[in-house]
């Protein structure tokens, strides 16, 4: 009878390993992609299919100083043409994140350095939830984009 019991336990101890080590995913998945230098805090927020690129209107597009995730500095929409504009802000490193309902939320981590004389901002493409990883999406710089 200990011998039953103790094989019991064995198992059960082996089924919380796996459960435990098997990997998780969020419910509500977010992808971040890497730190992209812009001279303004601005942007357009689009969708690609296989129509083309169409501009994604009223997604939330928040401001974050950089290390601190929980707290917005700043928050906006993206209007009709997917664009959106920050108030003026320092130099300095901050986290762009972007989300829309249907859509998988994006953030991209930014260096402001408003020197120079071309305009770069954030082209920010958000993709579908359930079709590939981060729903295929992406971020870049584009020059002169607004």
């Amino acid at each position: 009878m200990q011998g039953h019991v103790r094989r019991i336990n064995v198992l059960l101890f082996v089924l919380l390993l796996v459960v435990v080590s098997a990997p998780h995913r969020c419910a509500a998945e977010e992808c971040v992609s890497g730190e992209l230098g812009v001279s303004w805090l601005a942007g357009k927020v689009i969708s690609t299919s296989v129509r083309g690129r169409e501009a994604i209107s009223d997604a939330t597009v928040e401001l974050f100083a950089h290390g601190d995730l929980k707290n917005a500095i700043a928050t906006t929409h993206t209007a009709q043409d997917g664009k959106f504009v920050f108030p003026e802000r320092d130099n300095g490193r901050y986290l762009v994140r972007v989300s829309r309902d249907g859509f998988v939320t994006f953030a991209v981590p930014v260096r402001l350095n408003k020197l120079g004389t071309t305009p770069r901002t954030l082209l920010v493409n958000l993709g579908r939830r359930g079709v590939e990883p981060c729903g295929d999406g992406w971020a870049k710089i584009v020059l002169n984009a607004l």
